[in-house]
């Protein structure tokens, strides 16, 4: 007689004890946590950071829809949800909450730290990259860690990637300028930018679907952009960066079969106490950022002051269109030349908007060997100071060769007749040279982004020696006598002001 044992499984169903439990998935694959859990922490993180970049965001909007080249932002709080639908799957581990909140604190206050840091070393070069914009990316991939888990928010690293790219509008800028700076182009910028939000939010997809449906949202968001219909540029941006994108987003989604039919054994555990912490770090963030005052006013220039000014032939740089947009102008006017004082001229930088021109307050148009720093302009010798008058210029003790051109520039903006201009008075710190100072060039990802961060990569100790009083003299006098062309040569003209 030949006696068979049982195995442990069938001696537990014999006695009656519940079957074992099914073998979990391996180590790196991903399951689907429960949806409405999902749903409740995604609402939480999208309430949370609206609360805490509400003012900076409410600035970008406002600016946005008065005539901002960066008017993608209509649409960045869409582009970024629509991203992360792909991402409710989260990988296998254990997952230790005390370690999650160790960690993002650890990069939390980092982060913000060197937000702080940099933004007060720098501010110009960081107001001209944004660079107290990446606290959003930040702030969102701490509050996924908390969340969702550390090891959620580690496997949406593309995420984070794009969103860093999205949340300062310098890259934006730049890429609508490489490809011409007409509506169009900004229009297929905000395109590209959809169609990798919708290509991030199929990640559960199939892959055929997942690139046919990108592919039909590129499609169709170029012909509608192309086929000339007459709407404005953000209503252009909102129906491509906006509407399209949650649509392919729901054609991905929409009795999708691609998510493990079992939830998730195990989930993420967070306590109301996560949430609590981060609301009072939202209050906080929201108390930090207080709103802007912006005058409801502008300086008035006369429409006919370069005439008046008499001022040399004007020489215009067509390359500013491709910042500024249609209609934008960048001239310059030489001063004539004056006995025993350095060479001067006047550019003038023209927009039909106001937030055009301050898309640009914070670039520097001019050549120089390191990064500079717009400072408010404090010129004894001035008739008329106009509001936000400043000045830069680059260190003459610092030059890296004999051919480099130094130079001191006075700059502010007013409103001449129905254009917004940017008026710069540049001297040449040399004066023993009859040379104009250094004309304007167009800015590009290597004197905008890769010098500076290759600067501040081999930074050593530096110190500013100070102006040659003489170029100082001259600034002042050209920039009275381009006030006194516009009627602003005295305190008086202060009341010349025009909404």
């Amino acid at each position: 007689m030949v006696v068979v044992p049982l195995s442990d499984s069938s001696a537990s169903v014999r006695d009656g004890a519940s079957a074992p439990p099914r073998a979990l998935p391996l180590e790196g694959k991903t399951t689907r946590a429960p949806a409405t859990a999902y749903a409740v922490r995604m609402v939480a993180a999208a309430v949370l950071t609206a609360v805490a970049f509400a003012t900076m965001y409410s600035e970008l909007l406002t600016d946005a829809l008065s005539g901002s080249r960066a008017a993608y932002v209509v649409a960045l709080p869409v582009l970024l949800a629509v991203g992360a639908v792909g991402y409710r799957s989260t990988p296998r581990g254990v997952d230790d909450v005390e370690s999650d909140w160790i960690v993002t604190a650890l990069i939390g206050i980092s982060g913000f730290v060197a937000i702080y840091l940099v933004n007060n070393r720098m501010p110009t070069l960081a107001g001209f990259w944004g660079v107290p914009l990446l606290g959003l990316p930040l702030w969102l991939a701490c509050l996924a860690a908390v969340l969702f888990g550390l090891r959620h928010a580690v496997h949406m690293w593309p995420l984070w990637v794009f969103a860093i790219c999205c949340a300062t509008p310098l890259p934006y800028l730049l890429a609508v300028a490489m490809f011409g700076g007409s509506d169009t182009a900004a229009a297929l910028v905000v395109v590209v930018l959809g169609a990798v939000a919708v290509y991030l939010g199929g990640r559960l997809a199939p892959t055929r679907r997942r690139l046919g449906v990108t592919l039909g949202y590129v499609l169709a968001s170029t012909a509608f952009v192309v086929s000339g219909v007459p709407v404005s540029p953000e209503v252009t941006i909102v129906i491509v960066g906006a509407a399209a994108p949650v649509g392919a987003c729901l054609a991905l989604h929409v009795r999708s079969r691609t998510a493990v039919a079992h939830p998730r054994p195990g989930d993420h555990r967070h306590s109301p106490v996560s949430l609590v912490a981060f609301a009072v770090l939202s209050a906080a963030l929201f108390a930090l950022h207080p709103t802007t005052p912006r005058d409801a006013a502008v300086t008035a220039a006369q429409p006919d002051w370069t005439q008046r000014a008499q001022l040399g032939e004007p020489q215009s740089f067509d390359f500013i269109t491709r910042f500024l947009g249609s209609g934008a102008t960048l001239t310059r006017d030489p001063v004539a030349p004056a006995a025993g004082l350095p060479a001067a001229a006047v550019d003038v930088m023209s927009a039909p908007t106001e937030a055009a021109l301050a898309d640009y307050s914070d670039a520097v148009w001019y050549p120089s060997s390191r990064p500079l720093d717009y400072r408010p302009a404090d010129l004894s010798g001035l008739t008329f100071r106009p509001d936000g008058a400043e000045v830069i210029h680059t260190d003459i003790a610092t030059a890296t060769d004999g051919a480099s051109q130094n130079w001191y520039a006075v700059t502010w903006a007013w409103r001449a007749d129905d254009t917004y201009q940017r008026v710069t008075v540049l001297v040449n710190q040399d004066l023993h040279s009859d040379h104009q100072p250094p004309p304007p060039a167009p800015l590009t990802v290597m004197n905008s982004v890769v010098e500076p961060a290759l600067w501040i990569a081999r930074q050593k100790a530096t110190t500013e020696h100070p102006v040659d009083p003489q170029v100082i003299l001259r600034a002042a006098d050209v920039a009275n006598r381009v006030l006194a062309a516009a009627g602003l040569d005295s305190d008086d003209a202060g009341a010349s002001t025009s909404a």
